[in-house]
């Protein structure tokens, strides 16, 4: 609409749409089918007053127009500016003096520039090059700094997807309210402990994320009141969700865990446990008793002694900052008015003195009843604590998303977040929505909408706190009524409604750089009456649209066919404000809806009940069309197969995700909520699930329909890759050095990235004494062919994209010692053969001819000698390039070649062609190393300068001039971390998790590995720590040269490994004689080596030479500063400290040259800044900000693969031409 001219303007008929048009309200919108409707003068001065503009007589009117323009131009600077990332921002100061601006970041960093004049006012034009992030722009006037500034926010062009899904892989999971969750263990409502249950269960069948309703704090003193969509907040959580059975179980306080265990408590938790639907009141009784006693233990045992519990919760208490405190400021004042009077509903309720947050009767009220405060403030950590613990749990086992989190569209006109700050809300005004075919009536939601106005005022900061409070824990969020970031229906307390307009190109910036920063995947609940523009705003911006299948309808009403859905989407069969799919086939929500006389009339009622038995045979008839039901075989009612038939339907559609709703496989009757009822008309939010979360994994309706939907979503085959990653060991198994932990992560990401991977290693004797293996699904004979033995491949359960191939050829490998050695430390006589054999096996898997039936290899992918011949098999096999798989040979160490004597290739199966300098031929020997380099159609190495340094001839050993010459298939692709394994915050391994923000653990890590060494307890000495093999080429001959030198300053060393005599001996001789400093343990332990990252300030990996490491990220990944020498992946993923004007830059100490003088030079660095705490502390951050994950490496590998398929098509086309 046009902004009346100023004539009309000044004009009263026209004074009231001109200002509601200036606040963005609509005096005329458009309804759902499409009609003109016109607001009442009456909704759109309710409105205006709402926000805070006079509207209430058209005197009232015409001065708010007034003072509205001169409002708009008293400030310096606008209060806010969001731009996207590389848009010219062009900011207009109303100032005429000489001024200058300055732009400061998050770290503090800052530039400048003049504002240029332009008329009565000057501009700034900011730089294109900001990367996303939020900037703080000021004035200086003269020498006189502005006391307006303005938040300029960067945003990227889109929100976070992962890169699986961008890649053509579709993942599904279930949908789910917590509250529903039944189980043998919780207290009467499905709590966080059976979340993490639910997780377990879900991983175990594929799903890549599990849905959950709104965890909003809501009253806990009305808990009966219990719509997660209108909280009290929607930045803090419901305590009611607390696992309190696992905090008495954890729990020394003796006399309550004799209490929770006696037969009348259990008794009562019996019988709130039993009921079908949640008894809320009784929850809460027994919870609030329980926690009440638990919180005064906290106070006596750990807040009293400062424990690090204690510290832990103090710390979150802080990060939180002021909102969490008014939020438990809230819940204690509410608490308190609520035992005098049960009819406090909220704070519109309370006294007037304390309606006012900053008032002194709530500062003196905060004074007295601290103790309150506290409780429930430590009740928001124990939420906060166990919900991140369920969603690490979920990123452990391998979900692509973890929990999929669902944000409310406002919260609750009584609740803390409208009592903390009134002024960010239209308080009067309520959302909704007009008539749809939703509800024939329209809704309202009894929710008061933000204040677009104030929201701009207040820098977009309400919006940013809520987004970051719920994403903290996620991995996806939708958003109910997305359609709030662009424009919301409001209705005054008495008459029709109409919308308000939100700046939409703002909040969606906004919501991108908050998706990107926590890597959070948004979806946007677009139902009802949205406007294609929102539609198009969410496409561009990555968000996620939300289709019920009962909604996917072809301009006829038929139901849409799978393939012409929307791929960018979620897809469901229904909501929980919708019908189940058992009460949408037998009408039930249409009886409820009749029953409470939600219709308008009889008609409307029986129109839809013709309408329903229509949309049963376009259903049906959509089902048959793909093949997964009889064309007019309507069931009368549902069943455990009809219901997968339909979740087989949307899993096939290209949509990015797919929802799964529990109460569909447990065939429940009626929906999770009815629209437009309240609690006493009908029971919802309260209905529990049929089967408990720990029957689930054995429940056939949940089997069935999990492997029918696991199926339909595997990623198309063009877009999928068949990779088989053949290696001589993979951890936790088989671990001699890095290749075993390559072998475990890299396979994972690149199953995260949609790919077919399957893992082929030898059945080595005793591998499930070090690991439990996975259950054997299938076993394929492998029969003896010419030379070779017979043997089987045992085929594990495939987990997240990944299956474990063990060959089982016992003559080979059932034998003591381990991979490469005997039991007394010599070479097997037999290796040539043992892995020939592994060789051509794997080659066999990528071969037409396949000894598993339908399933050929696109890619082998070898590692190492061991893997060197499969490359050649594959070479010299009889089937032409195009039908045979591409190879690909990975070197993790040059210096270990597989070299034996020529005579064995007659057993090895090596043609005479490739017995010479161009194949495998070394010095008149054989070299499984030099065979697959000549062989394979890329080689890859373990980071990019060792792809260098092994072309020279100082590293190349003996092979750089075949290295040379393969050049341009050579890549150095940078090893990663298992980071789910190694991750000082979740670290099961080490006494005290921490994390970037949370250093305190750090020292407390420091401390407990001086203890279990026996070192003197000095927090104060540098402590280095030095993990791997004692060996020349690891440089531990100059560390051993440099000991006296280091214990001259005071330091002290941790060391793990074992190697050369010489160097071992040395080492255990200095810690005879310096117990108190020097500490060496002569053997390998996981969980000490997690400790000397976690303890050690400085880690020592000085070699000569080095393919990649990985324990230099690792130390980085746990605040412990690497000493490097700048070779192969260390000179990759180390950037040496540097002082400067700017501040501490780098991650580690870098030595230019394996000498012992380089060495005492970077560790005279590492002491001098150890005496200077806050740049320390700046480079371990800079080091634990690393991103190490093997996401980035494993699409490099993923671009390797594709390019060489690209390659073979190539040639085969041109191949046919011919």
């Amino acid at each position: 609409m046009d902004d009346p001219t100023p004539s009309q303007a000044l004009h009263a008929d026209h004074a009231l749409h001109t200002l509601a048009h200036r606040a963005g309200i609509a005096s005329q919108y458009a309804g759902f089918w499409g009609a003109d409707v016109t607001v009442p003068d009456a909704t759109l001065r309710a409105a205006l007053q709402a926000i805070g503009i006079a509207a209430q007589s058209d005197a009232d009117v015409l001065q708010s127009l007034q003072t509205d323009a001169v409002h708009t131009a008293s400030a310096v600077l606008p209060p806010v500016l969001v731009l996207n990332q590389g848009q010219i921002g062009r900011v207009t100061v109303l100032a005429q003096a000489p001024a200058q601006w300055a732009l400061q970041d998050e770290s503090g960093a800052s530039q400048q520039g003049i504002c240029v004049p332009e008329g009565e006012a000057a501009h700034i034009t900011l730089p294109t090059d900001l990367p996303p992030g939020y900037y703080r722009l000021r004035l200086t006037l003269g020498t006189q700094v502005c006391a307006d500034d303005c938040t300029v926010i960067v945003t990227p062009a889109q929100c976070w997807v992962p890169a699986p899904l961008k890649n053509g892989h579709r993942w599904w999971g279930p949908c789910v309210q917590l509250y529903a969750v039944r189980s043998a263990r919780n207290w009467g409502m499905g709590d966080l402990g059976d979340l993490r249950e639910l997780v377990g269960t879900m991983a175990g069948l594929g799903a890549s994320f599990v849905g959950l309703n709104p965890l909003h704090a809501l009253f806990a003193q009305q808990p009966e009141v219990a719509s997660p969509y209108s909280p009290s907040s929607r930045d803090a959580l419901n305590a009611l969700y607390i696992d309190v059975q696992s905090l008495v179980d954890s729990s020394d306080h003796s006399a309550l865990r004799l209490h929770v265990d006696s037969a009348a408590f259990q008794q009562r938790l019996a019988a709130l446990r039993a009921t079908d639907m949640v008894d809320y009141a009784g929850v809460a009784a027994v919870k609030t008793e329980v926690l009440e006693v638990l919180w005064q233990h906290f106070r006596s045992t750990h807040l009293a002694q400062d424990t690090d519990a204690a510290q832990v919760f103090q710390t979150f208490v802080q990060t939180q900052g002021a909102a969490l405190r008014q939020h438990a400021l809230f819940e204690a004042l509410q608490a308190h008015f609520f035992a005098a009077d049960p009819t406090v509903w909220g704070w519109p309720a309370w006294p007037a003195a304390y309606r006012d947050i900053h008032g002194a009767a709530v500062v003196q009220f905060a004074k007295q009843h601290a103790e309150r405060v506290d409780y429930f403030l430590w009740l928001q950590w124990l939420a906060d604590q166990q919900l991140a613990a369920a969603q690490a749990h979920a990123r452990a086992l391998g979900m692509g998303l973890g929990l999929y989190r669902d944000l409310a569209v406002g919260v609750n006109e009584g609740g803390s977040d409208t009592w903390a700050q009134p002024q960010m809300y239209a308080l009067g005004m309520y959302v909704g929505a007009p008539p749809d075919p939703l509800s024939a009536m329209g809704q309202n939601w009894g929710l008061p909408p933000l204040n677009p106005a104030r929201l701009v005022a207040g820098r977009y900061q309400p919006f940013i706190d809520t987004l970051r409070a719920n994403m903290r824990h996620a991995g996806a969020l939708r958003l109910d009524h997305v359609m709030g970031l662009m424009r919301l229906f409001w209705l005054p307390q008495q008459g029709a409604g109409t919308y308000a307009s939100y700046p939409l190109d703002a909040l969606l910036g906004i919501l991108a750089l908050e998706s990107t920063r926590h890597q959070c995947l948004v979806v946007g609940e677009d139902l009802g009456n949205v406007a294609p523009a929102m539609r198009e705003a969410m496409q561009a911006r990555a968000l996620l649209s939300y289709r019920p299948l009962f909604f996917e309808r072809a301009a006829d009403g038929s139901f849409r066919p799978p393939a012409d859905w929307q791929p960018q989407a979620l897809a469901v069969v229904s909501t929980h404000d919708l019908p189940t799919l058992r009460g949408f086939w037998r009408g039930e929500d249409l009886a409820v809806q009749a029953d409470l006389q939600l219709f308008p009339d009889a008609a409307s009622h029986t129109q839809q009940v013709q309408q329903r038995a229509q949309d049963r045979t376009l259903l049906q008839e959509a089902l048959a069309w793909e093949g997964l039901a009889e064309s007019g075989d309507e069931p009368a009612d549902t069943t455990p197969e009809w219901v997968n038939a339909v979740y087989r339907f949307i899993a096939r559609t290209p949509c990015w995700l797919v929802g799964v709703q529990l109460e569909d496989v447990t065939q429940q009757r009626l929906q999770v909520n009815v629209p437009g009822t309240t609690e006493d008309m009908f029971p919802n939010w309260r209905r529990k699930i049929a089967v408990p979360v720990h029957d689930l994994a054995a429940d056939t309706r949940m089997l069935s329909l999990a492997a029918a939907v696991q199926a339909a979503r595997n990623a198309p085959s063009h877009a999928r890759l068949k990779i088989l990653f053949a290696t001589p060991e993979c951890a936790p198994w088989v671990k001699t050095g890095g290749l075993g932990d390559v072998s475990a992560a890299l396979p994972q990401a690149l199953g995260a990235l949609g790919h077919d991977v399957r893992v082929l290693m030898p059945a080595y004797r005793g591998l499930a004494a070090r690991a439990p293996l996975p259950p054997v699904r299938r076993v394929i004979d492998i029969p003896a062919v010419g030379r070779w033995p017979a043997a089987r491949l045992l085929c594990a359960a495939p987990h997240n994209g990944v299956a474990l191939l063990l060959l089982d050829c016992p003559a080979l490998f059932d034998r003591p010692g381990g991979p490469y050695v005997d039991a007394s430390g010599h070479d097997h006589t037999d290796n040539a053969y043992r892995f020939a054999f592994l060789s051509h096996v794997a080659a066999w898997l990528g071969s037409p001819d396949s000894p598993w039936p339908g399933w050929q290899a696109d890619v082998v992918h070898g590692n190492d000698w061991p893997c060197g011949l499969a490359p050649l098999y594959l070479a010299q096999s009889a089937h032409p390039p195009s039908a045979r798989a591409a190879s690909v040979l990975t070197i993790h160490n040059l210096a270990f070649q597989g070299v034996f004597p020529m005579d064995v290739a007659d057993h090895i199966a090596v043609s005479p062609a490739w017995r010479t300098v161009r194949g495998a031929e070394y010095w008149g020997q054989l070299s499984m190393l030099k065979a697959g380099l000549q062989t394979a159609d890329a080689i890859t190495t373990v980071s990019p300068t060792y792809a260098q340094e092994i072309q020279q001839s100082a590293l190349g050993f003996g092979l750089d001039g075949v290295l040379r010459d393969k050049a341009s298939r050579l890549h150095g692709i940078l090893n990663g971390i298992d980071t789910t394994v190694w991750n000082p915050q979740h670290d099961p391994l080490i006494p005290h998790g921490f994390s970037a923000q949370a250093l305190q653990g750090k020292a407390l890590n420091k401390q407990a590995l001086q203890q279990r060494s026996g070192l003197a307890p000095r927090p104060d000495a540098l402590l280095l720590g030095l993990v791997g093999r004692l060996t020349w080429q690891k440089g531990i001959d100059l560390v051993v040269a440099l000991l006296p030198w280091l214990l001259e300053q005071g330091c002290q060393l941790v060391v793990l490994g074992q190697g050369e005599p010489a160097l071992q001996d040395a080492l255990l001789d200095a810690a005879t004689r310096r117990p108190d400093a020097v500490a060496v343990f002569v053997d390998f332990n996981e969980a000490l080596a997690h400790s000397i990252e976690a303890g050690a300030d400085v880690f020592l990996m000085p070699s000569r030479f080095e393919p990649c490491g990985l324990n230099q990220m690792y130390s980085q990944a746990y605040g412990t500063l690497p000493v490097v020498h700048a070779t192969g992946g260390l000179a990759d993923s180390v950037e040496n400290v540097k002082l400067g004007a700017e501040g501490v830059t780098g991650t580690g100490f870098v030595m230019p040259e394996p000498t012992v003088s380089a060495l005492q030079h970077a560790l005279q660095r590492a002491l001098a800044l150890y005496q200077a705490p806050s740049d320390w502390i700046c480079v371990q951050r800079n080091g634990m900000s690393q991103d190490f994950g093997w996401a980035a490496s494993a699409r490099e590998y993923e671009g390797v693969y594709r390019s060489l398929l690209t390659e073979a098509k190539a040639t085969r086309d041109a191949s046919d031409q011919l």
